[in-house]
């Protein structure tokens, strides 16, 4: 259902971010969410599920699934360009777009099937093999989009320009206008922050977070005990559940009340559903909290939501601004050093866990069949 639902539909925000990119140097993270505005959401959702059933019906053929996921290819680009389009509509457009050419499209995708041999390679999968694969695609998209440029279906002018290595070195992305907007409504404001600066979050939070525990352990065992399931100081749960809500809520910063209660919500979710899985997969239990106030199967509770939502607000309007104006400090060599060391060794921390299992300090389980899980999560 996560696949289905969420997964797949993500990859129309991925589409679009990647279009942008083409076109601009200066692209923002947070365009991976422009298509997903008020009334589109379910829409989109509907249309990737029709689009993904159709392809998993045609797989059954065979050689039919073959050329329908050829045939098919860019439903998802059309809908990632206009969010409002039908599937019969994306479909047939991209069987237009895709006439006469599906062998040579895949002639091109197989001139760099050893790229694509290196996704069942973990982590260089997602460095490598998604990044080109997905250049590709979005290259193939423009090629052919540029054949139709007629179809109403195309709502995006600014695309039908040149990309961004063959425009005018005087054009700003700033000055570019799409058609599709930034989520922001009013009171709202958009994301400033750029990739480097989600990166130094994630592991600001993550640290903060493996600080946080082992203060707990040392007041609740007496003892000082490495906290987490990796070996070095840093708590992935800690830093996904900030990053979300940095990338998620810093829109509603004129608002402090929303910004504390969307975070009770996305952060109470999202621990809910790690203690859920944990123990439906692996029965294994990393927090309980029956004995405490107002909990939920054990799972959250009222003392930890609050928390949760005061973290939010100091994710928002503390955490976030101060790496922001950090960054603004160094030079772009220096922030490249550290965002790449800080994730190079996060790497080599993963990898000494598939090799040699988890960390098993209190509360953490061993059992190395748990990766499996972990890297799902990440």
């Amino acid at each position: 259902l996560f696949k289905i639902f969420v997964q797949n539909t993500l990859v129309v925000g991925l589409n679009r971010y990647l279009m942008e990119t083409r076109m601009g140097k200066h692209i923002k993270l947070s365009r991976v969410f422009a298509p997903y505005h008020k009334g589109n959401i379910l829409h989109i959702i509907w249309v990737i599920f029709c689009y993904n059933m159709v392809i998993i019906l045609w797989s059954l053929t065979i050689f039919g699934g073959i050329i329908k996921a050829y045939e098919y290819m860019f439903v998802p680009f059309i809908l990632a360009e206009n969010p409002n389009v039908s599937f019969k509509e994306a479909k047939k457009l991209s069987s237009e777009m895709t006439n006469g050419y599906k062998w040579k499209m895949c002639l091109i995708q197989l001139s760099i099937i050893h790229i694509y041999m290196l996704r069942q390679i973990l982590l260089i999968n997602y460095a490598i093999s998604i990044p080109v694969s997905s250049s590709l695609k979005t290259e193939i998209y423009f090629t052919l989009r540029g054949m139709h440029l007629d179809n109403e279906l195309f709502t995006e002018r600014s695309f039908d320009g040149l990309p961004y290595l063959e425009q005018d070195p005087n054009i700003r992305d700033n000055e570019k206008e799409y058609e599709l907007k930034d989520f922001v409504e009013k009171g709202h404001v958009e994301s400033e922050y750029h990739l480097k600066d989600y990166i130094m979050m994630f592991f600001a939070f993550a640290f903060v977070g493996w600080i946080w525990e082992e203060v707990l352990t040392l007041i609740t065992e007496h003892m000082l005990v490495n906290r987490g399931t990796l070996h070095g100081p840093w708590l992935p749960i800690y830093g996904s559940g900030g990053l979300i809500i940095v990338l998620l809520l810093n829109r509603f910063k004129k608002s402090p009340k929303k910004v504390f209660f969307y975070g009770v919500i996305l952060c109470g979710v999202l621990e809910y559903l790690t203690s859920f899985a944990l123990d439906y997969f692996y029965n294994s239990s990393y927090w309980d909290y029956k004995e405490m106030f107002l909990n939920i199967n054990g799972r959250i509770c009222l003392a930890g939501l609050i928390a949760f939502g005061l973290g939010g607000l100091a994710g928002v309007y503390l955490v976030g601004p101060k790496i922001k104006d950090l960054m603004k400090r160094m030079s772009i060599k220096r922030q490249n050093i550290i965002a790449y060391t800080l994730a190079a060794l996060f790497i080599i921390d993963i990898i000494s866990v598939i090799l040699f299992g988890f960390n098993k300090g209190s509360g953490v389980g061993g059992d190395i069949y748990r990766i499996i899980f972990f890297i799902n999560y990440l």
